[in-house]
């Protein structure tokens, strides 16, 4: 893959690009299947140099950095001051500069005007900080968020209660303000993930066949997963959350320049970092940005459920070389113990 990643970086063309990857011995189905990716995305696209996409969640950003490798030029605008602003603010500024060192233009805290829809380009102004610009792009990908997909199943014909903001109300069983009748998943309320529907499913079935000792679902410990270049993952509180209750925390942060295995395998890029109570050193949060982040939260997801100290993650043995050693590391920063800074 790192051969693949070297070709993406200096070869441009999709086409130089399959040469250079057939001409060598073994060929990955996983390499094979980019490289057919590669040429559907530019079909889409008509080989043409300018996207743009309006997000406010994690949705675009997942997209918007494929395109840019097969030279688009991409154009990101969000509404709120950061571009991931479901993440801690360390995650979002890091991947902004990430995008920004690969000439993606983020515009965040963007007013959006004038939008004009014209046969070959859609042109709009842009207000960012004061200034205002005009944009004119060849695509564009709007992601403003989602809504439950509950009309005319007759949700208030059965007297079913709904939230405020439009969701079935749920108890813990699954179950709705109407005996027997049931409901998971995103029509359900946020996080609208599919692992947490998965989850909810489950509980559901348990409760069904009659067991009983269930564990109901944890809503405070979902994991979040940003399928960018660098990844993003999280669990647990932000930063900002942490302040906004008044707790008393410690911050540990491990950069993934300072780890043996990142250097070797050129995936430098981004930080784990860990949010712990001062007093007893409750995880509160875990952010990582980078190589593999959404494989590595899971270890943290594991902790909080447990309910694992600060101390106790940092006891476990953790291979070397290896990425996961960014969180043993960041643990161990969060008591003011960082051995490999």
């Amino acid at each position: 893959m790192r051969a693949l990643a070297r070709v993406l970086r200096h070869q441009p063309s999709i086409e130089r690009m399959k040469r250079e990857l057939d001409d060598r011995v073994a060929l990955t189905t996983l390499e094979r299947a980019i490289v057919a990716l590669a040429h559907r995305l530019r079909e889409r696209l008509d080989c043409r140099p300018q996207r743009c996409s309006t997000d406010r969640v994690q949705h675009a950003i997942d997209d918007e950095h494929r395109p840019h490798r097969t030279d688009v030029q991409v154009t990101l605008l969000e509404v709120l001051p950061g571009i991931l602003p479901l993440e801690d603010a360390d995650c979002s500024t890091e991947l902004t500069r990430s995008f920004k060192k690969r000439k993606i233009d983020v515009l965040s805290g963007a007013k959006i005007s004038d939008v004009k829809v014209g046969k070959s380009s859609v042109t709009m102004n842009v207000e960012v900080g004061g200034k205002k610009q005009p944009l004119e792009v060849e695509k564009v990908l709007v992601a403003a968020g989602r809504a439950p997909n509950i009309e005319d199943i007759g949700i208030k014909e059965a007297g079913i209660q709904m939230t405020e903001r439009g969701f079935i109300k749920i108890n813990e069983r699954m179950e709705t303000s109407v005996k027997g009748i049931y409901a998971i998943g995103d029509v359900a309320g946020p996080p609208m993930l599919a692992h947490k529907g998965m989850r909810e499913g489950v509980v559901f079935a348990e409760y069904l066949a009659g067991q009983k000792h269930v564990h109901p679902v944890n809503y405070g410990n979902i994991p979040s997963a940003t399928y960018c270049h660098p990844e993003v993952a999280s669990i647990g509180m932000t930063e900002v959350q942490v302040r906004e209750k008044k707790i008393d925390y410690k911050v540990g942060k491990f950069p993934f320049m300072a780890s043996g295995r990142a250097r070797t395998s050129g995936e430098t890029e981004g930080f784990v970092k860990v949010i712990r109570d001062a007093k007893y050193g409750e995880i509160l949060g875990a952010h990582i940005i980078g190589a593999h982040a959404t494989e590595m939260i899971h270890e943290l997801a594991v902790a909080r459920e447990n309910e694992f100290t600060v101390e106790e993650v940092a006891l476990a043995i953790h291979a070397h070389p290896t990425l996961s050693e960014a969180i043993d590391q960041a643990v161990l920063d969060s008591m003011g113990m960082v051995l490999d800074a």
